[in-house]
């Protein structure tokens, strides 16, 4: 019975790693935000980069943009047509709670027949990592999980 009490209170508090990321086209380009939890994503950054971020501190690193785009670049990319990945440019961030949002847009004003999506954000750090993806073009909206193993997603079927 104790040890029954034991692994049902390591179950309930082990930690959740999962991320959003919200993809919206506008006729431009994709608007893309990300939703990670702050304390993990300063962890895969000091562990990829040797840095400390030290987000909403009063030493915060100055140039925390720059990691922001490197890490990102290097897990997430958006291809349309088959062609090369978008870049994405660095918009702005922010805490809430226990979360850094990353706000970052991309140029595309291509007639849109295909989408690839490659995710990877937090999985270098976790191997439970889950994402959530929701991607939204015109009145076609749609989610997908991704996860170690299922890290690429095509989308064709906008007329849904």
């Amino acid at each position: 019975m104790l040890q029954s009490a034991f692994i049902l209170l390591l179950f309930l508090f082990h930690p959740v790693h999962v991320a959003v990321i919200n993809i919206e086209y506008n006729q431009t380009g994709f608007d893309v935000s990300f939703k990670i939890f702050f304390n993990d994503f300063e962890s895969v950054i000091a562990e990829k980069y040797n840095v400390r971020l030290n987000l909403g501190k009063p030493d915060e690193i100055g140039d925390k943009a720059d990691y922001f785009v490197r890490y990102i670049s290097e897990v997430f990319s958006i291809k349309v047509n088959n062609g090369p990945p978008l870049v994405l440019k660095f918009k702005s961030s922010k805490l809430v709670e226990k979360s850094i949002w990353l706000y970052f847009t991309s140029d595309c004003n291509e007639n849109i027949r295909e989408v690839e999506l490659f995710n990877r954000v937090m999985m270098d750090m976790y191997t439970d990592q889950m994402d959530l993806v929701m991607f939204k073009m015109g009145t076609f909206e749609e989610g997908y999980t991704f996860k170690r193993g299922k890290e690429k997603i095509d989308i064709d079927h906008f007329s849904k």
